[in-house]
């Protein structure tokens, strides 16, 4: 038996409406995700700047102290950087779910 025009219209609704609701989940994880992954990239930077402090603090011998911390603080500014674009990545994430709202796409013609 053959659906009705009517029938086909609340089937292709329904279905986008579960497309874009599995699509803002989607979405949501992946912006946790980013908020996890930006914070454990915080930890990381933060164990960098301890390093940084304790070696300068120390001294070691037949270590060019200079070169090292230089290095430390280029690693340093590299993390900042990555956080800083994760943390937009993340607000864009937010913004994509929060902008989007719930618009059923229009069927096509179906001629009888």
């Amino acid at each position: 038996m053959k659906k009705g025009a009517g029938e086909e219209h609340k089937d292709a609704t329904t279905l986008l409406m579960e497309n874009s609701a599995a699509l803002q989940r989607v979405l949501t994880d992946v912006a946790a995700n980013l908020s996890q992954l930006n914070k454990r990239l915080e930890m990381l930077l933060n164990l960098f700047e301890e390093a940084a402090k304790n070696f300068s603090a120390r001294k070691p011998e037949g270590v060019k102290e200079k070169e090292v911390i230089g290095k430390l603080a280029e690693i340093a500014d590299q993390n900042r950087t990555i956080a800083r674009g994760l943390m937009l990545l993340e607000q864009a994430a937010r913004r994509e779910t929060e902008e989007q709202p719930l618009k059923p796409k229009p069927l096509p013609e179906i001629g009888f």
